[in-house]
C-alpha cells in the first residue's frame, strides 16, 4: 500500500520500445526527451538533437530516449504510432544520433523517471504547454513532477 510519501518503483521501460537504432545501447550518455505530438514534439527533438552532440563525446553524441505520447497505452503500440515512432527514428538518424522511442504507459511520470534511473540519464528534455488553473487541479502534470523528482537536470521547452 502506498501513501502520499512513498515512492513507486520504476516501470520496467523495455516493454514499451516502439523502434530503436542499432547501436543504441553502445552510446556512452543518455537524455530522456517527452515528446508531445506537434510544434512543442518538433522543438523540444530539436533541443534535444543540440544536447545530444554537446553532451556526447566528440564521436559519439548521447542516445535520446524518446517517450512519444500520442499514445492511448494500449497494449500494443498502433499504426499511427508506428509511423510516428519511425518519423521520429528517422530524423534521428538523419542528424546521426542513436535513439530509441518508446510508447506511453498509463503512468508516463513514473515511466519517465524509471527511464531516467535505467539509463543513467544526464539530462531530460520536455515539451511543456499552458493548462487553466482548473485543469492544473483536476489534472496531474507530468512536466511539474518531472521538474520536482527527477535526479538530473530537467531542459522544458515550449
Amino acid at each position: 500500500m502506498s501513501d502520499f510519501y512513498s515512492t513507486t518503483a520504476p516501470v520496467a521501460p523495455r516493454e514499451f520500445v516502439v523502434a530503436e537504432s542499432a547501436d543504441v545501447d553502445a552510446a556512452g550518455a543518455a537524455i530522456v526527451v517527452a515528446c508531445l505530438p506537434g510544434n512543442s514534439g518538433q522543438a523540444v527533438l530539436e533541443e534535444a538533437v543540440r544536447e545530444s552532440v554537446y553532451r556526447g563525446s566528440r564521436s559519439t553524441p548521447a542516445a535520446l530516449h524518446v517517450v512519444s505520447y500520442h499514445s492511448d497505452a494500449a497494449a500494443t503500440p498502433g499504426q499511427a504510432e508506428r509511423a510516428e515512432a519511425d518519423a521520429i527514428g528517422a530524423q534521428l538518424a538523419e542528424a546521426g544520433i542513436e535513439y530509441r522511442v518508446y510508447r506511453a504507459g498509463t503512468e508516463p511520470a513514473e515511466q519517465l523517471l524509471g527511464l531516467i534511473e535505467s539509463t543513467g540519464a544526464e539530462l531530460v528534455a520536455i515539451s511543456v504547454r499552458r493548462r487553466s488553473p482548473m485543469m492544473k487541479l483536476f489534472l496531474g502534470s507530468v512536466a511539474q513532477q518531472l521538474i520536482l523528482d527527477a535526479p538530473c537536470p530537467v531542459l522544458t521547452v515550449k
